[in-house]
C-alpha cells in the first residue's frame, strides 16, 4: 500500500512549490513568427518566466526571474532570486537574492544580494558587480574582478582573482596544456580566510597581492578535462535535441492520448501524483520479487523493460503537458495548446527548473510522478476497454 503521510508530504511540498508556479507570469514568443521577447522598462512584474531566442528583461521584478534563451540580457532590477540558462548571458540588473546562472559566455555587471552559483565556458565577473554572499565557480575560463563577502569555491581552467574575498578559497584546476590549470591572484587580489588549491602548478601571485599561506597540492594536468566537458555538454545537447523530436512524434500520432493525459492531470493532480509514486516505487518491488521466486523471472524481465520505458516517457510527456498548461496560460485559451512551441517551452523550462535546487527539482519530480500517474491511468483505461 502507499504510505498516505508521504503522500500528504510529498503533497504539501508540491502545493508550496505549485503556488508560487500559479502566481508567476509568463512571457514567451507571439504567433507572429518573431521568436525574440522584450521586456521593456516600463514593465514591473512579480514573478516572471520567460523564454525566447532572444530574451532582453528591462523591467523591475519584484519576485523571482527565470529566464532562458539563445541570448539572455538582464538590465532591470530583481528584487528576489535570479534564474538564468543560455548560450550568451549579459546581466547588469541588481539581484537582491541569489542567482544561479548557466551558459556559454556570461558577465555579470551588477550586485548579488545573496549566493552565486554560476556554470559556463567563459565568465566574467566586474568589478562593477558584488557578491553579498558565497561564490560558486565552474567554467573554463573565470575572471573575478568582484568582491566576495563569503566563501569562494571554483572549478575552473583557469581563473584569474582580483579582488577582496572575505571567506576561505577553494580552487580546483585542471589541464595539461601550457596555458591551462592556471590560477592567478592579480595586485588587487585580497583573501581573508584560508586558501586551499588542487592543480597541475602553483598559483602565479602578483605584485600587490594580499595572499599567503596557500595550503596547494599538485594534480597531474588531465588533457582530457576538457574533451570530457565538451562530449558532457554535446552529450547534453543530443538529449535536449532527442526529446524535441520524440515530442514532434508523440504530437503528430499520439496527440490524443496526450490530450487525455493532460486532462486527467488537470482534474485529478493529487491522485496522479499519488498514482505516480505509487507506480516508481511498487513495480520495481513486484519485479524483484517475481525475480526472487524464479518463477516469474521471464515476467521480471518484460516488467523491468516496460518500468524503463515508463520512465523514459514520464519524463517526456512531463515536458509535453508543461508545456501545453503554460501555453493555455499565455496564449489564455480554454484548452490545453499542443504545439512545437508548447513542447519547446516545456522542455526549456524543465531544463531550467534542474539548474534550481531543491525548489526546481521538486517541482521537476512533481511533474514527472503527475505524468506518470496520467500515464498509468490512460494505460489502464485502454486496456479496460480493450478487454471488455
Amino acid at each position: 500500500m502507499i504510505d498516505k503521510r508521504k503522500i500528504a508530504i510529498a503533497s504539501a511540498v508540491i502545493f508550496l512549490a505549485a503556488g508560487t508556479t500559479f502566481a508567476a507570469e509568463f512571457a514567451a514568443p507571439t504567433k507572429d513568427g518573431d521568436p525574440n521577447v522584450t521586456i521593456s522598462a516600463s514593465e514591473t512584474h512579480k514573478n516572471l518566466y520567460v523564454v525566447g531566442a532572444n530574451v532582453t528583461a528591462n523591467g523591475k521584478i519584484e519576485g523571482d526571474l527565470f529566464a532562458a534563451g539563445g541570448m539572455v540580457s538582464v538590465i532591470g532590477d530583481v528584487a528576489e532570486d535570479l534564474n538564468v540558462g543560455g548560450g550568451s548571458l549579459s546581466i547588469s540588473g541588481q539581484v537582491g537574492g541569489d542567482a544561479r546562472i548557466a551558459g556559454g559566455n556570461i558577465t555579470i555587471s551588477s550586485p548579488i544580494g545573496g549566493d552565486l552559483l554560476v556554470a559556463g565556458g567563459n565568465i566574467s565577473i566586474t568589478e562593477k558587480s558584488s557578491i553579498g554572499g558565497d561564490l560558486v565557480v565552474g567554467g573554463g575560463n573565470v575572471i573575478l574582478d568582484a568582491p566576495v563577502k563569503g566563501n569562494l569555491t571554483a572549478g575552473s581552467g583557469n581563473i584569474t582573482i582580483n579582488s577582496k574575498v572575505e571567506g576561505n578559497v577553494k580552487i580546483y584546476t585542471s589541464g595539461g596544456g601550457k596555458n591551462q590549470g592556471m590560477v592567478v591572484f592579480g595586485p588587487k587580489a585580497e583573501v581573508l580566510g584560508k586558501i586551499t588549491h588542487q592543480g597541475p602548478r602553483e598559483a602565479i601571485i602578483k605584485d600587490g597581492a594580499k595572499v599567503s599561506g596557500i595550503n596547494f597540492t599538485l594534480r597531474a594536468g588531465r588533457s582530457g578535462t576538457r574533451a570530457l566537458v565538451g562530449f558532457l555538454t554535446v552529450a547534453f545537447l543530443i538529449k535536449l535535441i532527442a526529446w524535441f523530436l520524440a515530442g514532434l512524434v508523440l504530437l503528430k500520432y499520439r496527440k490524443n492520448g496526450l490530450v487525455k493525459i493532460a486532462q486527467s492531470v488537470k482534474e485529478k493532480p493529487w491522485e496522479n501524483l499519488a498514482l505516480g509514486l505509487g507506480g516508481l516505487v511498487v513495480i520495481p518491488i513486484i519485479a524483484i520479487l517475481l525475480l526472487v521466486t524464479f518463477v516469474g523471472y521471464y515476467i521480471a524481465a518484460i516488467l523491468a523493460v516496460w518500468y524503463v520505458l515508463l520512465i523514459l516517457f514520464a519524463g517526456l510527456i512531463g515536458a509535453i503537458v508543461l508545456g501545453a498548461w503554460l501555453m493555455k496560460l499565455i496564449t489564455k485559451s480554454e484548452n490545453f495548446v499542443f504545439t512545437w512551441q508548447s513542447l519547446a517551452l516545456g522542455v526549456v523550462v524543465l531544463t531550467v527548473l534542474k539548474f534550481i535546487p531543491i525548489l526546481g527539482w521538486l517541482v521537476c519530480f512533481a511533474v514527472f510522478l503527475m505524468a506518470m500517474g496520467g500515464l498509468l491511468r490512460v494505460a489502464k483505461e485502454k486496456w479496460t476497454d480493450q478487454n471488455n
